[in-house]
């Protein structure tokens, strides 16, 4: 999955980066950047992506709608992350085929992100 401009990333693991990070301490985010291998920076690029570049994406602004109730932006993307309930067995698969639209590159062109 394309993420992020021009950086290619799995789109599970930008997702999961964030759910998991969210609320966490700063010791817990640096093991997990240590861990993956992820720069700080990086982690920045993506807490400013989901919440800024993507609640302004013409994607966000239509597909959001269909996610009843509707998810807190200022949790994102822990919040799309409990919508579709990652623990039942599908809800990983259900979530980037939700998101895919935005890794082609017709929709990176068109969703302005």
């Amino acid at each position: 999955m394309r993420f992020l401009g021009r950086r290619v990333y799995a789109g599970i693991v930008v997702v999961l980066v964030w759910a998991v990070a969210h609320g966490l301490s700063q010791g817990r985010v640096r093991r997990l950047r240590e861990a993956l291998g992820i720069d700080s920076r990086t982690l920045e690029r993506w807490r400013q992506w989901w919440l800024e570049s993507f609640v302004q994406s013409k994607f966000w602004k239509q597909a959001r709608s269909r996610i009843l109730p509707a998810v807190n932006q200022a949790l994102l993307p822990a919040s799309l992350c409990e919508r579709f309930n990652l623990k039942r067995h599908l809800g990983w698969v259900d979530l980037m085929r939700f998101l895919s639209p935005i890794s082609t590159t017709w929709s990176s062109k068109n969703h302005a992100m």
